[in-house]
């Protein structure tokens, strides 16, 4: 994680204007308590003031600072035994090792699932796949590996929603050893893991079975109630023959700014 630390306004002398990187263990999701450092001493200038950056894709880090107006690049040059710093990993979607069934009975992994496919939603039932809203391969991400008393075993972001024993939407981040999901599910078991793949398929009805599990096609990244307007135009438009693929990388850094001011 990447923590911008935007630093005093009334000490003198001007301290604690840092960029700094925290380290987490990925089996356990939790801090390491080892924080590094990016960039310390010159800034008690109080000459940048730090407030938010994003990475791009080759590693760049770049933050912005509004007592300078200036955006400020950092680039990793690696040495021996060194490793640039990741980007800040994202809790979202299924990695590309999840299954889910289609409509002839074979079982397809997510990272080759395509749009038009029809996956299982209910016991009787099939819905099309009609978009992807995360579709990345080379990326990883931390998963929640929630293990049942049946011996399934799903592979899940702590921001996307499962089904309850009674079919209602509860986040995955808020289950735990021992509730019950859709159709009897038991949990025995909760872990978390990284794995290959960042995918997250929406299908018309909005559900679909995930590693034997039906969950939702919705996250807690959009509320619930704008999600469904935003997407009723796009599956109206794939019923009418269109496809979109513009939004498989996510959605662009200013859509998803805005997103976290909604209250919904």
């Amino acid at each position: 994680m990447i923590v911008f630390s935007h630093g005093s306004w009334n000490r003198n002398p001007p301290s604690g204007y840092a960029v700094a990187r925290v380290k987490f263990d990925i089996s356990t999701g939790m801090p390491t308590g080892d924080d590094y450092e990016l960039i310390h001493d010159f800034l008690e200038t109080r000459s940048v003031r730090p407030v938010d950056g994003i990475f791009l894709k080759d590693g760049t880090l770049l933050y912005t600072s509004d007592s300078s107006n200036e955006l400020i690049a950092i680039r990793h040059s690696p040495t021996d035994g060194d490793q640039p710093p990741a980007p800040v990993p994202q809790e979202i979607c299924f990695p590309g090792s999840s299954t889910v069934e289609l409509e002839d009975g074979s079982f397809k992994s997510m990272d080759l699932l395509d749009i038009g496919d029809r996956v299982r939603s209910s016991e009787t039932e099939f819905s099309t796949v009609f978009l992807f809203t995360r579709r990345m391969q080379k990326d990883s991400s931390l998963y929640m590996i929630v293990g049942f008393e049946s011996g399934e075993s799903l592979s899940v972001a702590s921001s996307h929603y499962l089904l309850d024993h009674s079919d209602k939407l509860i986040l995955a981040e808020e289950v735990a050893v021992g509730d019950v999901l859709y159709t009897e599910k038991v949990i025995t078991s909760i872990r978390r893991e990284r794995r290959m793949g960042v995918y997250h398929p929406h299908t018309l009805n909005d559900v679909l079975y995930v590693d034997g599990i039906r969950v939702s096609c919705f996250t807690s990244t959009v509320p619930l109630g704008l999600a469904r307007i935003l997407l009723w135009p796009l599956k109206v438009a794939f019923r009418l023959g269109y496809t979109f693929k513009g939004l498989e990388g996510g959605p662009p850094l200013w859509a998803t700014r805005l997103l976290k001011m909604v209250k919904w």
